[in-house]
């Protein structure tokens, strides 16, 4: 099963994790491995040759290479964990509580979305539209434009918090590539 499209994926971390129970940290590291799309294909490839070479005592130069990087799957079930995390993001509430709020208010607090800036400005520029401005008050969108989920809601604010709560969040996500899933949470 682990090889189905779609499904294949839950198969491979459940045996992930059965291996992990039992011990077995060599076998968990590649059924984890193997739930990365086209990472998993060399893996499983990789597993599989390993049995055969083995199988039939047979150590050609290929066999070779595959067995070694088979052997290095708890090298990539530790960048696969790493990977799976989802960073979060911060609003602190206390020094941004207008943000805080509205994010809060918005139904987003502690929410996965997706990084997208490349749609960032059409989406503030299609929030916005409707929303009048006013003196001394900046339009606060959230989330925030640069999430694919983003300009859901827009709101009145005043511009050093939505201006301070924006850097904030653009300074976490400074190393972030587009298509990269976060949570975005107020704390405290």
């Amino acid at each position: 099963m682990g090889m189905a499209p779609g499904v294949g994926e839950v198969f491979d971390l459940a045996n992930a994790g059965l291996y992990f129970l039992e011990g077995d940290y060599g076998n968990a590291a590649m059924s984890a491995a193997s739930a990365v799309p086209l990472a998993g294909n060399f893996v499983t490839t990789a597993k599989w040759g390993k049995k055969v070479v083995n199988g039939a005592g047979a150590m050609s130069g290929l066999g070779k290479q595959v067995i070694k990087h088979a052997d290095d799957a708890p090298g990539l079930l530790k960048q696969t964990k790493n990977n799976l995390k989802v960073k979060e993001i911060i609003i602190d509430g206390k020094k941004y509580p207008e943000s805080a709020r509205h994010l809060k208010d918005s139904g987003y607090n502690n929410k996965t979305v997706t990084v997208d800036r490349a749609g960032a400005a059409k989406r503030r520029r299609d929030a916005l539209a409707d929303v009048e401005s006013k003196l001394k008050l900046d339009r606060d969108e959230m989330p925030p434009a640069i999430f694919r989920e983003g300009s859901q809601s827009v709101r009145h604010i005043s511009p050093a918090d939505n201006r301070g709560a924006g850097a904030s969040i653009g300074n976490q996500l400074r190393s972030t590539p587009d298509g990269v899933k976060v949570r975005i949470k107020v704390d405290p």
